[in-house]
């Protein structure tokens, strides 16, 4: 499952949301369900299904990306994926 920070959820306004669609650079896309979590006392948004997406994207695991948010789209892009 992918988690933002409350900062980074505040930012795009991820409360609003139920879903999010996420595309890698090469067009790949899934629409993943959005989940509020409270950790310690600390608020957090996953994407559920974010494994899944990862395994049929061909995405390994400990790799870094950069992520923008489209909101207009509600889309998170990832790009520049590097293992």
């Amino acid at each position: 499952m992918q988690r933002f920070s409350k900062a980074s959820a505040t930012n795009v306004d991820l409360s609003v949301l139920d879903e999010m669609t996420v595309r890698t650079e090469d067009g790949f896309s899934m629409t993943l369900e959005m989940r509020k979590e409270t950790s310690h006392g600390r608020i957090r948004y996953a994407l559920r299904g974010w494994q899944n997406f990862m395994l049929q994207a061909g995405l390994e695991d400990g790799g870094q990306c950069d992520l923008r948010y489209n909101r207009n789209l509600n889309r998170l892009l990832i790009s520049n994926y590097n293992i």
